[in-house]
């Protein structure tokens, strides 16, 4: 199963930060989780460094 959402910072779409995201997908168990935001590029990067912690928690 795949995780596709937006987070906070997606232009009135989602409504959790990226961090929860992962969490949430990490509990999961899922294979693989996507970031969907929308008129926003500044997110991305920090989601993928934190999805590789595998902890949704930056260092």
């Amino acid at each position: 199963m795949y995780f596709n959402r937006q987070s906070c910072y997606s232009f009135r779409n989602g409504s959790l930060t990226p961090e929860v995201l992962i969490r949430e997908a990490v509990q999961r168990n899922l294979e693989g989780s996507t970031l969907a935001d929308i008129n926003n590029a500044s997110t991305p990067l920090d989601f993928f460094h934190d999805a590789l912690a595998g902890d949704g928690e930056q260092e």
